[in-house]
């Protein structure tokens, strides 16, 4: 019997979800190796900045749809240094209920165009779902920045995961963002690493 098929059934929607994440002009394609139990993303192609953080943002809606659908879901980040474009392998198996944050955000995932207004109230809240895949988000310049607190592969894979979650929350609140990576000229280093900048509301 096959074992991979009936999962990559099962995996369908949860691979459809990941590969429709919004990405800048040009980006280059994901790729994904699934096991039992496994789903290995890479990107095809030259890596760069921008690569990485759209292929984290994949890898944290793969993790969060497996997680919704009750399972135990955790993504191990460049676990083969020898393979740089392999940016994650996804584990997931047994059952969980899914986390209260994490619940409602597949409702966001096809609405991301919304014309609310970025109040303190959900600027708060955006601040908050950044920090919960370990960045930060700060905002100047009438910009949002995420940071992290180095600047490498892992940290711009981080950031990619980072900026979903934001994005998916201020989708959640009626809010859109736009985001890019020329980021050089709008953070003092001191503060942390700019990884991206997001353009909130309309």
């Amino acid at each position: 019997m096959d074992v991979v098929s009936p999962l990559r059934e099962r995996l369908e929607g949860t691979l459809r979800a990941a590969t429709q994440v919004p990405t800048p002009p040009g980006e280059l394609p994901l790729r994904f190796e699934i096991e039992p139990w496994n789903v290995h993303v890479l990107v095809e192609g030259e890596l760069g900045r921008a690569a990485r953080i759209c292929g984290g943002a994949a890898v944290f809606v793969l993790a969060l749809m497996l997680r919704v659908q009750g399972f135990v879901a955790r993504a191990e980040l460049l676990p083969e240094p020898g393979r740089p474009a392999l940016l994650a392998t996804v584990r997931f198996a047994g059952h969980r209920s899914p986390a209260p944050q994490d619940r409602a955000l597949p409702e966001a995932l096809g609405h991301r165009d919304g014309d609310g207004r970025l109040t303190p109230e959900i600027r708060r809240e955006l601040v908050r779902a950044v920090a919960v895949e370990g960045a930060r988000l700060l905002f100047t310049n009438g910009h949002g920045v995420l940071v992290t607190s180095r600047d490498d592969p892992f940290a711009q894979v981080v950031a990619g995961q980072a900026l979903e979650r934001v994005t998916l929350t201020g989708a959640l609140f009626g809010v859109a963002a736009q985001w890019g990576c020329d980021v050089g000229y709008l953070l003092s280093r001191t503060l942390g690493h700019a990884q991206a900048v997001l353009r909130f509301g309309r």
